[in-house]
């Protein structure tokens, strides 16, 4: 078996030169210690760049998820217990999905405190340490095309993708949401992982068994890692074939290290492939059927991926602030099959088939499209996600960012001129480096944020409901009647708008009856989504504090049944969430004997949900029974309820951090948070 280096062309005219690929004669190739400090004091240079541009943006407000994702990490002590209750918090793999993100949060709140700046922080820290590991993984790869000992050429395409990608604008809506170090850890363990199986790989040229203990080890624990801070980083076993398939290309030295090998890839790529395809194939019915918590069908997002996929590429490639936004939620789905996503579908098709086919002459290109389509797998498909997120873009748009210095690169070279590919791949980062400091500016205050994304994106439902919310606080009552009502006009299918605009009628004489039926309407048909939840939760809040007096208890109980016995909600967190607004309007309405119902009901749908669901409407049971007066009949209820195995395993399992579930111990914590509370008064 021939070694892969072995088949490398000999000699400078065996293939157009590009910067990528490199030739002495025409960049004056030789490494020195020069040219290393220079690129070196460049990759700084672009760090520091990058920092002081996001800088003004890391001022700005917890948004969207991090409201509800990030206080739940709070912890008093940090304790191993508290750490450990973090890291089994999640809702799948025994809880541990997640969980080291989640015990990132805890630390970093109880080390800075609760304010978004430090989590924003982290954030931009994480994402120059990511810029150095794309940079190390490019050179890596690199240098392993280049046709020569020179390392100059592989060092400086190197610089010029990380460049691109870490200054690019579409990354803000990672960095500067703070509950999405969710991907920027997921990442960081991927980038980890795909490092150490190329130094792996290459080292096994000489040392065999250390390359393949560098390559297994280090896949291994970072590809965990990755697991443990996000699901995305599943995607680790395709990223590695498409690099075995396009730099090393299945090749071995010798049969003995072929064997070795070839039970490395099993391992590495084929098992974890195997194990993916045994639990996603029996799924596949239900992930194309209907998501009722969703509005569409597996089928329907699959076919609305199509031209999300565009809209990414668009968003990477023109680059406008105007064009990017947190708030997507507006975008169109996809109902029928039509010409326009076919031709999309295949267009992407036929990229992919290329990119496969020329991976040798062209390799940059090929593996910046097939890295592209392979890190949207999970997220981009039939998974049922909400439809677009920026952020998941992060990872994706290494491949994008080389495929741009590849192709700029290529042609300058074609026409002889591979030197002025660096002042043009320069211009273009400081243009990118000027529109990310741009948004960062925007998203810096969420007045403004909300303002911009209004210009641009109108109809967007939760830019209407939040401008309302904002206004209305304002006492600006006059601006919110009119922006609800344009979000109540647009229909969507959710409650969320007209629990909103109830909110504003609470000091009328009574609600508008139209208004009233359309969210009774809304609340027994519609959607559960958590905007929904929280809108109702809200809504229950004001009329049990006696600030909603238009408002009958009759038509209150009635809302609150008919959210309750919904069935379209997404996920158990929000049936948990519901049922807990339920509970608490029939212990204000002292109907007991419904309550104690409606409370076994809600924990029996908890137990499917995040345990800190389940912490929440316990916790906030007690606390709203203290406030009303109320804690003897609702300790009671609750510990008669809780009785049932089931409910007993999963409400030990929440507040595992304490031990299990205590519930003299959570009265004992509420009283002392409580005369804590009256004290500081």
């Amino acid at each position: 078996m021939h070694n892969a280096e072995s088949e490398r062309p000999r000699g400078t005219n065996s293939a157009p030169t590009t910067l990528s690929d490199p030739a002495p004669a025409q960049l004056q190739a030789g490494t020195d210690r020069y040219a290393q400090i220079g690129a070196a004091a460049f990759l700084l240079a672009v760090l520091i760049l990058t920092y002081l541009i996001y800088s003004p943006g890391l001022d700005g407000p917890f948004l969207l998820d991090d409201d509800s994702n990030i206080p739940a990490a709070q912890v008093d002590t940090l304790t191993l217990a508290n750490l450990q209750g973090q890291l089994f918090d999640g809702e799948q793999f025994a809880g541990l999905s997640r969980g080291l993100t989640r015990i990132s949060f805890t630390f970093t709140q109880y080390f800075a405190g609760p304010d978004a700046f430090a989590f924003k922080y982290q954030n931009l820290l994480l994402h120059l340490i990511n810029g150095l590991l794309v940079f190390w993984l490019l050179y890596l790869l690199a240098c392993r095309r280049s046709r020569t000992a020179d390392t100059t050429a592989p060092l400086w395409f190197a610089l010029a993708a990380v460049s691109l990608w870490v200054l690019h604008p579409l990354q803000v809506s990672t960095v500067l949401y703070a509950v999405q170090r969710l991907v920027l850890l997921s990442s960081l363990f991927t980038l980890g992982a795909l490092i150490a199986y190329v130094k792996g790989r290459l080292l096994s040229a000489t040392r065999p068994l250390a390359g393949a203990a560098v390559a297994l080890i280090g896949v291994g624990v970072c590809g965990l890692l990755g697991l443990l801070s996000k699901e995305s980083a599943a995607v680790l076993p395709v990223l590695l074939a498409v690099i075995e398939g396009i730099f090393f290309r299945f090749r071995t030295q010798g049969p003995r290290q072929r064997r070795l090998w070839i039970g490395l890839w099993v391992l590495l790529i084929g098992l974890p492939a195997a194990l993916g395809a045994l639990y996603l194939i029996p799924r596949l019915p239900d992930l194309l059927g209907w998501h009722a918590g969703r509005g569409f069908s597996g089928v329907e997002r699959l076919m609305t991926q199509v031209h999300v996929i565009g809209l990414y590429l668009k968003l990477f490639l023109v680059p406008l602030p105007s064009s990017m936004s947190l708030f997507h939620d507006g975008f169109p789905i996809t109902r029928h099959l039509d010409a326009a996503t076919i031709a999309l579908a295949s267009l992407y098709a036929g990229l992919i088939l290329l990119a496969v086919r020329f991976a040798r002459p062209a390799p940059w290109i090929s593996f910046g499209i097939l890295w592209f389509f392979a890190c949207h797998l999970i997220e981009s498909t039939v998974i049922p996600l909400e439809m677009v997120f920026e952020h998941r873009n992060y990872l994706a748009t290494v491949g994008l960012a080389t495929l741009l210095v590849s192709i700029v690169t290529t042609l300058f070279a074609s026409i002889g001129r591979l030197r002025l590919a660096v002042p043009v791949i320069a211009a273009l980062a400081l243009l990118l480096a000027f529109n990310t400091a741009t948004r960062a500016r925007i998203w810096a205050d969420l007045d403004t944020l909300l303002a911009f994304d209004y210009r641009y994106r109108p109809d967007s439902p939760r830019v209407l409901a939040e401008l309302a919310t904002r206004e209305s606080a304002r006492g600006n009552q006059g601006r919110a009647v009119a922006l609800l009502a344009r979000l109540v006009n647009m229909d969507t299918e959710d409650a969320a708008p007209e629990l909103t605009a109830l909110r504003l009628y609470c000091r009328e004489p009574a609600l508008p009856k139209q208004l009233y039926d359309r969210t009774s309407d809304k609340l027994a048909q519609g959607l559960i989504t958590p905007t929904a939840v929280t809108a109702l939760a809200q809504f229950a809040n004001l009329v049990l504090q006696g600030q909603c007096p238009a408002i009958s208890p009759a038509q209150f109980d009635a809302l609150t049944a008919t959210a309750f016995a919904n069935p379209r909600a997404r996920v158990a967190d929000e049936r948990c969430l519901t049922g807990e607004v339920r509970v608490r309007a029939l212990i204000g309405l002292s109907r007991w004997e419904d309550a104690a119902s409606a409370l076994a009901q809600t924990l029996d749908q908890c137990v499917y949900a995040k345990p800190v669901q389940m912490r929440f409407v316990v916790s906030n049971l007690l606390r709203f029974a203290g406030d009303y007066a109320a804690s003897a009949q609702t300790t009671a209820m609750l510990r008669t309820v809780a009785q049932e195995p089931t409910r007993r395993a999963a409400l030990d399992r929440a507040f595992g951090a304490h031990g299990g579930f205590d519930l003299d111990q959570l009265l004992a914590l509420e009283s002392t948070a409580r005369e804590a509370s009256r004290s500081g008064r």
